[in-house]
Order: structure tokens, then sequence, then C-alpha cells
């Protein structure tokens, strides 16, 4: 999937494998709300994908993660994407297991000045937590 907004899911717990996620104008992948009624205990899973140039004004350029629920993110390439803040991998409310991930190259910040130069003025180049709670290894 390339050169669009993204992909917003909400309301449903998606299994998201093997694909290539890249040159999105917004987050290359975007969880809103899952299905709280999941009987499995984990909401998403994004596992062996390339996620990769994707650019977000705000929070979160390669992943971000917003409401309740579990999500395992693993095997996946996440790089060269930028975001405010999280240009990898952004969550705000998830119990996330974040695990063998090749995470590199993401920028957190923005473009301004006179110039309109990129400025590394964000938090979480890789990874930007919030108030989300990690369980396992990153």
């Amino acid at each position: 999937m390339e050169y669009g907004s993204g992909i917003l899911l909400n309301l449903g717990n998606p299994f998201i494998n093997q694909s290539t996620i890249r040159y999105h104008s917004s987050t290359g992948i975007k969880m809103d709300s899952p299905d709280s009624q999941s009987q499995s205990g984990v909401s998403i899973k994004i596992t062996n994908n390339t996620i990769s140039n994707n650019t977000h004004s705000s929070d979160g350029g390669g992943i971000c993660l917003q409401g309740n629920g579990a999500v395992i993110i693993s095997g996946n390439t996440i790089s060269d994407n930028i975001a405010g803040e999280g240009a990898g991998i952004a969550s705000s409310a998830y119990s996330a297991t974040i695990s063998d991930n090749t995470i590199e190259n993401n920028k957190a910040g923005r473009y301004g000045g006179p110039d309109n130069e990129f400025r590394l003025e964000g938090s979480g180049g890789g990874i930007y937590m919030g108030s989300a709670k990690l369980l396992g290894t990153i």
C-alpha cells in the first residue's frame, strides 16, 4: 500500500502481516478504536511488515495506537518515517508488546522556519509511548 493517507483501522481487531506500507502523507497504520468484544485478549497484530517513509505532522509516522486494548508489534522493519512525536511508533493508551523489530532512521520534529528546514524538536524518534503500558522487550 503506497502513496495515500495511510491505513485507518476503526472498530476492528486486524492482523496485518507481510505487507509494505510506505510513502503516505499521514501515519502508515493508525488504530483508533479496537473491537472491545475480542475474545483473544489481543486487539491488533502487526507482524513482518515494512513500514517506511510515512510522514505525519502529529503523533506516529509509522504506527500510531490510540484507545484501549492490547497490541503485538513484531518482526517489522519500521524506518525513515517522520512525525512530531513517535516517528517510528507512537502509542498513548495500549498495552503493547514490541519485539524483534528493526526501528531505524525515524525522525521526530517538524518543518519550519524561514527556509522550511526540518528541525529535530520532537520526542521519540524511534518509539514514543506516552501513557501506554509496555509489556515485554523492545
